[in-house]
């Protein structure tokens, strides 16, 4: 460095070299053969290692001194700077980072050769400079601070770092974001070290942390005998702190917009799952009896409308004998009271009770204080959900308020009857939300934070940039463990609708669906169970299969959702653009929901926005290799890419347009992996989500399909057997963005879901494919470009033989 380099190039120079040590560090873990391979070809090079003191002979030796000597750089470019100038973010950042990837090579257990570092000290540094970084408005620092969690978890003894950094943060709203993973941890061992950041936020923005905590409070509810009394202390301090009257009476009220069968339905789960406990607590089983009471029960309660109405007219006689008076007999004798609730549900209310609602029904006759609600009737205001996103400073006296609520409701044809709700806000605009009822939207949500980290990322790949490729987002507010909201996205249809009207008659679609069974069933035309033909199927030769599906999915024609994207184009050259917009939020969707898992892609869990174009991506129910692993009929394809999807990109096709947008943002996103990874890592290890519930499910070899009845819903895992099932989803997503071929991706969650069932290998073997017509059958188990691993996407997806055994209800043919 010249002596009259400025205080920039210092900086700069030392950061750089940094940074080289570090990539021939991360070169030499991954193949430590490659020191001797050098040493050997390069004899100037052995010569100058062999000067730098402490650096040896040695791979690990020399993987050492460069550990060493890149800190001392980064340390150097750090006395370079002062701590208020403009580059002390990028330095904290740098620093943070460093410290942070020598950690993962430690923790990498396919490493055979890690640096020799105190795993502790550099995860407080880890601590220390990434807070540091978000301090000063560090927008990667920022992405990841569920790392800092992830550490806190592997490293207790980090805790009161975490807490004094975490508590010198200038500004608490930079917590927002991460709410959700910060309240999931109130009832583990690391507790104590956050709840001094959720009481910064609870002090400061307590409507941001209201719906996120209410959640965790009621789990916290059915565990808090379990908690050190401090612990406890910390929760009630909380609860007290962001307790907010009209926000409790506004989600008690939404609850009244599910059906009232679903109410019951809910209350047989939540009262099995407290069976299931280790512990009865009648506390929580009291507050549980007196919320159905009040939603279904109370005869004359004016905040019921005429829908509850009927169905306590209906059923209140029958219910009551089976809970006795104030649900005395449901607090004495619970489990018997449970098996009589249920028969009773199964026998006269289950798919009896029916209130003939329109698809518009008047919000009155659901809830009454809802229709009736003027903000000038209150002493508090009632935000509207979803104004606090964590990434710009929230100025809550500048939210919009609550003002009233449409008096019309609309009624989704859905199984669980979801309502769209319209609330007039104080500025004169009106809010759209879908209640759900009987729902836990927490993994709906994660899914979207994802996607937001996601977008993150493509936005730095020069062609995502260019092009404006981004997943479409929408606000999701868990208020409950069984009561959410969902922003609605105008202007928009489900792809269902679009294609089916441009052919009205049901008869046609109809006759198109029965063919496409009536194939499948006649491999075992006497088995009542539908997924039995599908496996019999199975066995058939690929090219019966791929005839078929080709002479049904030829029954239409291919250009139906092209046709209706045409109609929304004011000329050629604005579908042109239309297509474009289609076939890039198309690419998004499918790689987005690659990485992730995310199945169960029907025509309606999918909008098409009418006015730019754009697919978006809703209902997330299967993430993370459910589809494929746990549906009976198992949902093998990686995203959705049917004929009419296909129509709507020709004349230039998948391998134009959508193909090199896909390669795009999958390089993208493998580039950043490590951040997705880290993320990922606090989601699905979250104490509160119900990954362990599903590995419960497959221990005790319930791997097709769990019934629907309250019975089986809700298995409750009260042991640490399962922690092994949340690592086993990481390790797959790890090997999608390592690139390994996905064929062989899909084949391990296959066996992961079917293993012990006849038809796995033959589900498997269509799979994998012909080596004589799919690519994926002929790369290997390792792709070598992301152009290659898209290319075997695409194939998995496009397969005649593959599309061609899937259960009708994803209408594959379409």
């Amino acid at each position: 460095i010249p002596a009259n380099a400025t205080t920039e190039d210092v900086f700069k120079s030392s950061v750089l070299l940094a940074e080289s040590f570090s990539i021939i560090k991360q070169q030499l873990v991954t193949n430590p053969n490659m020191f001797d391979e050098m040493m050997q070809l390069h004899k100037s090079l052995k010569k100058t290692i062999a000067k730098i003191p402490g650096a040896t002979d040695t791979a690990e030796a020399f993987v050492n001194y460069l550990e060493k000597i890149g800190y001392d750089k980064l340390e150097e470019a750090g006395k370079s700077v002062d701590v208020n100038s403009l580059y002390y973010k990028d330095y904290a950042w740098k620093l943070g980072s460093y410290c942070d990837k020598s950690l993962r090579l430690l923790q990498d257990s396919t490493s055979t050769l890690s640096p020799d570092i105190d795993p502790i000290e550099y995860s407080k540094l880890v601590v220390k400079f990434y807070i540091q970084a978000i301090d000063k408005g560090h927008s990667e620092a920022m992405e990841n601070f569920p790392r800092l969690l992830e550490l806190l978890e592997l490293y207790p003894e980090i805790g009161p770092t975490f807490q004094t950094h975490s508590l010198q943060l200038e500004e608490s709203w930079k917590f927002i974001r991460w709410i959700p993973q910060l309240v999931s941890y109130i009832e583990t061992p690391i507790a104590t070290f956050i709840f001094p950041s959720l009481f910064r936020v609870a002090e400061d923005y307590p409507k941001a942390l209201y719906y996120p905590f209410r959640m965790s409070f009621e789990h916290y509810e059915l565990e808090k005998h379990k908690l050190p009394e401090a612990n406890r202390n910390a929760i009630e301090k909380i609860n007290r702190m962001v307790h907010s009257p009209i926000m409790e009476e506004f989600c008690l009220e939404l609850q009244r917009l599910t059906d009232p069968d679903h109410i019951m339905k809910d209350f047989l789960v939540a009262v099995k799952t407290i069976l299931l406990g280790d512990q009865m607590n009648k506390d929580v089983l009291t507050s549980l009896y007196n919320q159905f009471k009040d939603l279904l029960l109370e005869s004359y309660n004016s905040r019921m409308g005429k829908i509850p109405n009927s169905f306590n007219a209906k059923y209140k006689k029958g219910l009551e004998s089976i809970l006795g008076r104030n649900g005395v007999r449901l607090l004495d004798r619970t489990p018997l009271v449970y098996e009589e609730l249920l028969s009773y549900y199964n026998s006269n209310v289950k798919d009896r009770f029916t209130t003939a609602q329109k698809p518009t029904e008047v919000l009155k006759s659901f809830a009454p204080w809802l229709a009736s609600f003027k903000s000038g009737d209150f002493d508090e205001e009632l935000e509207i959900p979803g104004q606090y996103d964590g990434i710009n400073k929230p100025y809550p006296e500048l939210h919009a308020k609550v003002a009233s609520f449409g008096s019309q409701v609309m009624v989704m044809s859905s199984i669980r009857r979801p309502k769209r709700l319209t609330i007039n806000g104080s500025d004169e605009k009106e809010y759209h939300f879908l209640v759900k009822g009987g729902e836990d939207l927490r993994l709906d949500q994660r899914i979207e934070q994802l996607f937001g980290v996601m977008n993150s990322m493509i936005k730095k790949n020069a062609f995502c940039s260019r092009q404006n490729i981004q997943m479409a987002t929408y606000k999701v507010v868990p208020m409950s463990l069984n009561l959410g909201i969902i922003e609605w996205v105008d202007h928009t249809r489900p792809l269902r609708s679009c294609i089916e009207s441009q052919n009205s008659r049901p008869i046609f679609w109809k006759n198109i669906k029965r063919s496409y069974q009536s194939w499948i069933v006649k491999h075992a035309p006497n088995s009542r169970n539908i997924a039995v033909p599908h496996y019999a199927a199975y066995t058939d030769s690929p090219k019966r299969i791929e005839d078929n599906y080709t002479s049904v999915s030829g029954m239409m024609p291919s250009t139906y959702l092209r046709d209706y994207v045409l109609q929304l184009a004011s000329s050629p050259e604005a579908f042109l653009f239309l297509r474009k917009e289609f076939a890039h939020s198309l690419a998004c969707i499918s790689i987005f929901g690659y990485i992730l898992g995310i199945g169960d892609r029907h025509l309606d869990n999918f909008l098409l926005d009418m006015k730019s174009g754009r697919l978006i991506s809703i209902d997330f129910g299967h993430a993370f290799g459910s589809a494929t692993e746990h549906l009976a009929i198992p949902e093998v394809v990686p995203f959705r890419l049917t004929p009419q999807l296909v129509g709507v990109l020709e004349p230039i096709g998948v391998s134009g347009i959508l193909e090199n947008a896909m390669t795009n943002i999958l390089q993208a996103i493998q580039d950043e992996k490590a951040l997705l990874l880290n993320i990922m890592n606090v989601f699905v290890k979250d104490p509160l989500l119900d990954w362990k519930k599903q590995a419960m499910v497959e221990s005790k070899s319930q791997k097709s399909q769990v019934s629907e009845t309250p019975s089986e819903t809700e298995i409750v895992d009260n042991g640490g057997e399962s922690n092994w099932y949340p690592q086993r989803k990481l390790d797959i997503v790890k090997r999608k963005l390592n690139g390994e071929n996905p064929a062989c991706i899909a084949s391990t969650e296959i066996e992961n879901g079917h293993s012990d069932k006849h038809y796995c290998k033959d589900i498997v073997s269509l799979t994998k494919g012909d080596p004589a017509r799919h690519i994926r059958a002929r790369v290997g188990r390792q792709c070598k470009s992301s152009r290659e691993q898209v290319k075997c996407l695409i194939d998995l997806a496009s397969d005649p033989s593959i599309l061609g055994v899937m259960y009708s209800g994803w209408t594959s043919f379409i």
